[in-house]
């Protein structure tokens, strides 16, 4: 596929979607746009593009379609009919579209289930930026097919154009959890100029300095990241966290014998004081992470009761995402040949979710100590593959498992084992259980 002659269908021309057509006119895509109001497209079809006169004829041009709606639930509206009417079967389909992992992977069910291929992804900079070196878009989803876009649709909407990973949901974690971040910041900014604003700084002069403060963010960011990692936080003569603590109180100080507003900043010298109550003065600044982070005990379980409702939804991506990387499954009946890495963990459960159908999930009990969980559970299903050499008759089956999961500094499992009676299990396909139950 080459920006030459790929063929491209852009839905929706708010102003991201209007950004994204341009890019990729100027890339030499052949482009069709379509809007339900047509105020928008005249503008674009002086630029080269195609007007279309309904949503089916957009999609019946296109190899790629790409949108960036108001919402997940404007997807929902503009696309639900044309999907299952067949008219998105064979094309490969870019959203960037703002909302959560929750939403994106419903999404990619729909559209996958109507025969499209699907990349979801978040845009994190101002339509202006788009098609420039300043374009902040983040892709996740089928590596392969990112890999086969890249260069007619990833470039030439921006060189940072970053694939973030295989769960379609990864874009917009990291969108929702850096976009928190920079909501902060937009707070933080005006809250420090209304403070200036008190002592007769002017606006250009409290711009000017703030943007060369930036680079000492920017520090802080990159000496942080291989502390927060490494989840030890000694100090490495940066800025322990006392500093901080004696700086905000100070400001704080200022800016309420100014008159100025502090609220956010009073939030902000809170958490340098918690972390001043928690022993960690010395340590670096870093150590706040591990003091917002959490991970209980009590989050770990609640972590897992979510990954027990995604198999039961059938979500593999749900399940997944609880796993590291390089995870090993350890079936205690077979242990010489542990399942290492997501691939091989979601070849198993895709095979799992096809012979076992309309999964129920009984928790009996969930303990977590140290950096262990164990969890005894029973998966009610009807069968309906072909294990154990059994011919599928969809037969009510109850398999009981025991789980030891072994969590990371992460919060991520990086090895469970599971302990079954796969006798028993056999025994039931064969027809020995005669009704369903889960208790």
């Amino acid at each position: 596929m080459t920006t030459t002659t790929t063929r491209v269908s852009v839905i929706g021309l708010g102003n991201l979607g209007s950004a994204l057509a341009s890019a990729l006119l100027n890339s030499g895509c052949d482009v069709m746009v379509w809007n339900r109001t047509p105020d928008r497209v005249d503008t674009l079809v002086e630029q080269g593009a195609k007007a279309a006169a309904t949503l089916r004829d957009a999609l019946d041009h296109a190899e790629v379609v790409a949108f960036a709606l108001p919402s997940y639930a404007a997807i929902e509206e503009a696309f639900d009919d044309a999907i299952s009417s067949g008219w998105f079967k064979g094309r490969a389909v870019v959203n960037i579209t703002t909302g959560d992992a929750t939403q994106a992977r419903a999404t990619r069910d729909k559209f996958v289930a109507g025969g499209a291929e699907y990349l979801d992804g978040d845009c994190g900079s101002y339509p202006s930026a788009i098609g420039t070196d300043n374009s902040l878009i983040i892709y996740s989803g089928p590596r392969a097919l990112f890999d086969r876009l890249s260069e007619a649709i990833i470039a030439p909407l921006g060189r940072d154009g970053a694939w973030v990973g295989e769960d379609i949901g990864a874009a917009n974690s990291l969108y929702m959890a850096t976009t928190a971040f920079f909501l902060n910041s937009v707070v933080a900014y005006f809250e420090g100029a209304a403070h200036a604003d008190h002592h007769d700084i002017s606006v250009q002069a409290y711009a000017d300095y703030s943007v060369k403060y930036l680079d000492t963010v920017v520090d802080l960011i990159q000496s942080s990241t291989p502390l927060m990692q490494s989840h030890d936080h000694a100090g490495i003569g940066q800025a322990a966290l006392a500093g901080y603590l004696h700086a905000a109180r100070t400001v704080e100080a200022d800016a309420l014998a100014a008159g100025a507003p502090t609220d956010l900043l009073s939030v902000t010298t809170r958490s340098f004081d918690a972390g001043a109550a928690a022993g960690h003065e010395d340590s670096e600044v870093s150590v706040l992470f591990e003091l917002l982070r959490g991970r209980p005990a009590s989050d770990r379980k609640k972590r897992f009761l979510q990954q027990m409702r995604a198999l039961g939804n059938g979500d593999i991506d749900g399940v997944l995402e609880h796993f590291s990387d390089d995870a090993r499954y350890i079936d205690m009946n077979d242990d010489q040949n542990p399942l290492i890495g997501k691939a091989a963990l979601r070849e198993w459960l895709t095979a799992f979710t096809a012979a076992f159908a309309d999964i129920e999930i009984a928790i009996n009990s969930i303990t977590s100590e140290a950096d262990r969980l164990a969890a005894e559970i029973e998966i009610g299903a009807f069968y309906t593959g072909d294990e154990f050499g059994q011919e599928a008759k969809g037969r009510p089956v109850v398999l009981r498992l025991s789980l030891v999961d072994t969590y990371g500094e992460d919060g991520l499992i990086v090895q469970e084992h599971a302990y079954s009676d796969p006798d028993a299990l056999a025994n039931q396909i064969a027809g020995a259980l005669s009704e369903r139950s889960v208790s």
